[in-house]
Formats: C-alpha cells, sequence, structure tokens
C-alpha cells in the first residue's frame, strides 16, 4: 500500500495534480508508518532467564542478571573512602624524629669507615603512573551480531526509582559498533529530574554528540518504554521514545556494517550516592537490504 501511494504521489507532484503541502503531507505520512527494515537479525527478551545464550551476551563490566521484569543492570556508587589518619601527637612526634636523626647519624659515621667501591648513582625512581579507574558502577553487556549499516534496534525498559537521591538520575546507553573500540553510532537517555537523549557518533577521531534533546516527563516510574533507533541508505537518522519522534538527523559517517550491539547503564555523570537499576525487557536488531 505504501509503495502504490508513494507512485501516486509522485505522478501528482510531477503533473502538479495537488497541492504541495497536501502532497508533502502525504510524503510525510508514508516516511512514518514505512518500515523498509524487513530483515530481523536478532530478537531477545531474556524470557529463557539466561542472557549467555540464545543469543549469547557477554559482559565486560559490571553485574548482569534475568528476572522477572526481564535483563536487569545494577550500580551503585564507589565505596567511602577512608578517612586520612590523624597525625602522632607533637610530643610523640618530637621523639619519633629525634630517634630518626640520630639513626641517620650512627649510619653516616659507619659508612665513612668502610671502603668500598664507587657506584652510580642510582636513577631516580620512575613516577607511579595514575591509576586508570572505571566510572563508579558502570555495567556494559555486548550482543556480537553482523549487522547492516541499514539498521532499525529497538530496545524496551523500565527504569526504577532510585534509592539514594531521586534527582540524581542515570544513564543508559545503547549502540551499534565496529570492532573491539566500538566506533559506531550511540544513543544515550539520561533519567532523573533532567531526562534527555543524546544521539552519539564515536569515530577513530573522537566522540561528538550529533543531537541531542530534552524530555519533558521522567521515565523512573516503573512502566515500560519503547527507544527506537532507525538508519536508511540516505543516512537519515531517527530516534522515536514511545512512538513519538525526539531526534532525527542525517549522518554518512560509517558507511560498512557494524558487528557488535552494546548496552551500558551508568550513574549520571558519576554522582556519588545516586543508586539505581534499569530492566532491559526486550531487544531486537533488523536491517534492510
Amino acid at each position: 500500500m505504501l509503495k502504490e501511494l508513494g507512485k501516486l504521489t509522485g505522478d501528482a507532484a510531477r503533473q502538479r495534480a495537488a497541492d504541495p503541502r497536501f502532497i508533502a503531507d502525504l510524503n510525510d505520512l508514508m516516511r512514518r508508518y514505512a518500515w523498509p527494515w524487513n530483515q530481523l537479525v536478532v530478537s531477545d527478551d531474556f524470557r529463557d532467564g539466561d542472557y549467555r545464550r540464545n543469543p549469547a551476551w557477554r559482559v565486560t563490566s559490571g553485574a548482569f542478571t534475568v528476572g522477572p521484569r526481564g535483563l536487569t543492570a545494577r550500580y551503585a556508587a564507589p565505596p567511602p573512602v577512608a578517612p586520612p589518619q590523624q597525625p602522632a601527637p607533637q610530643a610523640e612526634q618530637g621523639n619519633q624524629d629525634l630517634g630518626a636523626v640520630l639513626f641517620g647519624t650512627v649510619l653516616r659515621e659507619l659508612s665513612r669507615n668502610r671502603r668500598q667501591p664507587e657506584s652510580q648513582p642510582a636513577a631516580p625512581a620512575a613516577p607511579a603512573a595514575p591509576a586508570v579507574t572505571q566510572a563508579a558502577g558502570d555495567a556494559i553487556i555486548v550482543l556480537e551480531r553482523a549487522i547492516p549499516n541499514k539498521f532499525a534496534a529497538r530496545v524496551m525498559f523500565q527504569s526504577s526509582a532510585f534509592q539514594s537521591s531521586s534527582t540524581s538520575g542515570g544513564n543508559l546507553e545503547f549502540g551499534l559498533g565496529q570492532g573491539s573500540a566500538a566506533l559506531g553510532y550511540f544513543l544515550k537517555l539520561t533519567s532523573g529530574a533532567s531526562p534527555a537523549l543524546s544521539l552519539s557518533r564515536r569515530g577513530s577521531r573522537g566522540s561528538a554528540v550529533i543531537e541531542s534533546a530534552h524530555l519533558t516527563n521522567s521515565l523512573d516510574d516503573g512502566k515500560t518504554h519503547t527507544l527506537l533507533l532507525t538508519r536508511d541508505a540516505t543516512g537519515d537518522m531517527n530516534v522515536t521514545l514511545d512512538g513519538k519522534t525526539q531526534l532525527r538527523v542525517v549522518d554518512r559517517a560509517f558507511r560498512s556494517a557494524f558487528d557488535r550491539f552494546v548496552i551500558t547503564t551508568t550513574p549520571n555523570n558519576g554522582t556519588p550516592g545516586s543508586a539505581g537499576d534499569y530492566a532491559i525487557r526486550s531487544v531486537a536488531l533488523y536491517g534492510a537490504p
């Protein structure tokens, strides 16, 4: 029906048989209901109770379980840092300093009485490498699949109320990546008091947000919501939340297929004290020829 309607509107536009605004409205209606992604790549509703098979997901960080609500990822703030030790009382500190001076003097006198060959001065110790720390509570799970460059990714999820702070919020991100570096397109949902959506492109030269939008309603209501990210042959990318378009942008940076689907949850900006969980009810990936 959509193909026939498209032919009719095309003929009408060429022959100027209808008002251009009416034809534009028809074309917009067809785009909304057209579904060229008729090739099912993979789907999972987690009803079998095991994310490790059929299909096999792989956890790279954090903790995931499967329960009545689906695939659940939890995160929490890091444990509190122990306070620094208090210095010893001044009198005791003075005694320790005096003992250290006397001990050092004895060692120097002994070393003068020993005849040893001169040695090269020891090289200064290399500075300790800064510790590489992961953002608190990141939880990442990956599904490796060949996904066409023209795709549709649908995720149904629930977000519970946050245990420590109802305003801190958190992030749920999913995307289609290429290679272990996970270059590709990633859609992030930020919950809490200021919910928002952002679509990022991660390439070899860095990451950039290519489109974003603030949401008017909080999603931490325990209800099931649906996020849909689509990309067609022209690079037209569309994001809908519960059937309503939130983001739309054209990007042609990636022209080859993707090989993995990645889900990440993390506290909002690593805010200490925030804690909560997301539940993924289902995931479905489609491709277009």
